[in-house]
């Protein structure tokens, strides 16, 4: 099988330094995954769960906010999350590493595809030659190709192009529920996908 794995919200926080760019600050119930967004005046409010539209939580228009995204550096300063070696290191030895491929989808902003290039090269050495950059993940779907992604509209699209998907457990999808022990959830997931027999995670 081959896996599609998503970089942003997946492999990269881009939800956090999206907040701050706009000068929001994001914070995390560790217990939960719960999140709240606070403005630069100090107002806090909840974000409720599986809500994705994060330009709308802190008031802005998508055009308002994803220009104030538009600067040098912002993808290439994305933070790696937590599990980012705990999630790889399952899937390679799953499904072996050379079935395992990036795939992200480029913003318009000039800076976004050669700095999503420079993060992959940066933080994932390893899988700088096994990656692709497009909007329309779904033309990649069929009966032996996994997307883990955490976006419900792009996990529903794969699945109707006849890929198969597991939606990544955020708090902003309908796997809120699973936010807080991720990993946990994607382990046990995993399992109905795993090939039979040994997997060579070269």
């Amino acid at each position: 099988m081959k896996i599609l794995l998503d970089v942003d919200g997946v492999l990269a926080d881009f939800v956090t330094e999206a907040c701050h760019y706009n000068d929001h600050d994001l914070h995390t119930d560790p217990d939960t995954g719960a999140l709240t967004l606070m403005d630069s005046r100090g107002d806090e409010w909840p974000w409720p769960a599986g809500e994705y539209d994060i330009a709308g939580m802190m008031g802005f228009t998508a055009c308002e906010f994803w220009h104030h995204l538009d600067y040098k550096n912002f993808w290439l300063g994305l933070r790696p999350y937590d599990h980012v070696s705990h999630l790889l290191t399952l899937l390679a030895r799953t499904f072996g590493k050379k079935n395992i491929c990036l795939l992200t989808t480029p913003a318009l902003s000039e800076h976004c595809v050669p700095e999503k290039i420079q993060w992959i090269e940066k933080h994932l050495p390893d899988y700088a030659e096994q990656y692709l950059i497009g909007p329309a993940k779904e033309f990649c779907a069929h009966d032996d190709s996994l997307l883990i992604d955490d976006s419900d509209a792009n996990v529903n699209k794969f699945r109707n192009a006849g890929g198969n998907a597991l939606l990544f457990p955020q708090w902003w999808n309908t796997n809120w529920r699973h936010a807080h022990n991720r990993m946990r959830f994607i382990e046990a997931t995993i399992k109905s996908w795993a090939p039979k027999g040994d997997t060579d995670a070269g």
